[in-house]
């Protein structure tokens, strides 16, 4: 088994030709596999690639108790009609 080459974000920024501060928001926004090390952010760049190669996806390791369905049920519109408000008429206030 091979040791995975891992970077911090600049080294990433530098290798892959990128701002820095996209990659730390990948990161921060976990779209980029990484490992937390005291404050550095270390980010294995065979998975980077992969990143960049498979478009804007993160690249996650599928699991059997990942599913397919949203993790909350997403609401569907109501076909009711808001409840009508009358203005208030001269004498009622």
């Amino acid at each position: 088994m091979q040791t995975p080459k891992m970077l911090t974000i600049e080294q990433t920024a530098k290798m892959f030709g990128l701002p820095k501060n996209f990659i730390r928001q990948a990161v921060l926004d976990g779209r980029i596999i990484h490992v937390k090390a005291g404050k550095k952010h270390l980010i294995n760049a065979q998975k980077v690639e992969e990143w960049l190669n498979a478009g804007d996806n993160p690249v996650t390791v599928p699991t059997t108790s990942q599913s397919q369905q949203p993790a909350l049920p997403i609401p569907k519109p109501s076909q009711e009609q808001p409840p009508q408000v009358q203005a208030p008429t001269e004498g009622s206030v």
